[in-house]
């Protein structure tokens, strides 16, 4: 089973509470790493992404995604189906 982090900013973030709704819709099990509550994670989206302020990100094993578009979401999808 793929490992799914999910970066995000608390419930204030208008497109990461988009992203969190899609992951749970699609009952994808995700570890969700708030960048202001969990200890390492904004040092850990910097070494991902090389930036602080993009979010949010998911991450599935080694592949990143910075938007949750179409074809990322179909990407999401098909990674977490296997």
């Amino acid at each position: 089973m793929a490992k799914v982090k999910f970066y995000a900013h608390g419930s204030e973030c208008r497109e990461c509470i988009v992203a969190r709704q899609f992951l749970t819709e699609h009952k994808i099990l995700f570890e969700e790493l708030d960048m202001d509550r969990s200890p390492g994670a904004l040092q850990e989206l910097v070494e991902l992404t090389g930036s602080a302020t993009h979010v949010p990100v998911v991450v599935i094993d080694q592949e990143i995604f910075l938007d949750l578009n179409v074809d990322n979401a179909s990407r999401i999808l098909e990674l977490t189906a296997q």
